[in-house]
């Protein structure tokens, strides 16, 4: 009895084996198709350092839609929530904004997966992101998070000091969040 059992786990360890590395395999299957699996789900907070006066506060509203405070969820059910404000944070679960059409969610999905984003060898974030208060005077970071085909990855993106507009990455989330801003109806 107990040798047939030892002979088993052996067994039972290469048949787990595959099942870790199809993950990644179902991702990049899911980055093929130009419609978004069932389960994608995307969340992107864009964080600058909290507003410490009303006049700050004002001038974040008059900030292009990528580099403006914010956080957007999008929901498998193809809900957008959004909070907008200095004090947003990986933590705020914003209100429902809008419920979008099959059609604005798949132009989201195309957005994403022909981006930097949906590389393999993109850092992914680990530990816990970053809060605004720890944000120096005009630093802009982006936490972008999605799952999808039972998949999940996290980034955080911190722009170059020198020529942020000039590092592709940042370009492509800085292109995801204006997406996102002109479906929450935020506008310039």
């Amino acid at each position: 009895m107990i040798r047939s059992t030892l002979a088993i786990i052996p067994c039972l360890f290469l048949v787990a084996l595959p099942c870790c590395a199809p993950s990644r395999q179902s991702l990049d299957a899911a980055f093929a198709a130009e419609r978004p699996p069932q389960d994608f789900v995307l969340s992107v907070t864009v964080m600058r350092p909290l507003a410490d006066t009303t006049a700050r506060a004002a001038a974040y509203k008059q900030q292009p839609i990528a580099t403006r405070p914010a956080r957007y969820v999008l929901e498998a059910d193809h809900i957008l929530r959004v909070s907008i404000g200095s004090a947003v944070s990986e933590e705020t679960f914003p209100p429902e904004t809008r419920q979008l059409t099959r059609e604005q969610v798949d132009a989201v999905w195309n957005t994403l997966r022909t981006s930097r984003l949906a590389a393999a060898e993109e850092k992914t974030l680990s530990g816990a992101p970053p809060r605004p208060e720890n944000l120096s005077d005009k630093q802009t970071l982006y936490i972008i998070s999605y799952a999808a085909a039972g998949d999940r990855r996290s980034f955080l993106i911190t722009p170059p000091a020198t020529e942020p507009a000039a590092d592709p990455t940042t370009a492509d989330a800085r292109k995801l969040v204006e997406q996102l801003g002109q479906l929450a109806w935020m506008g310039e």
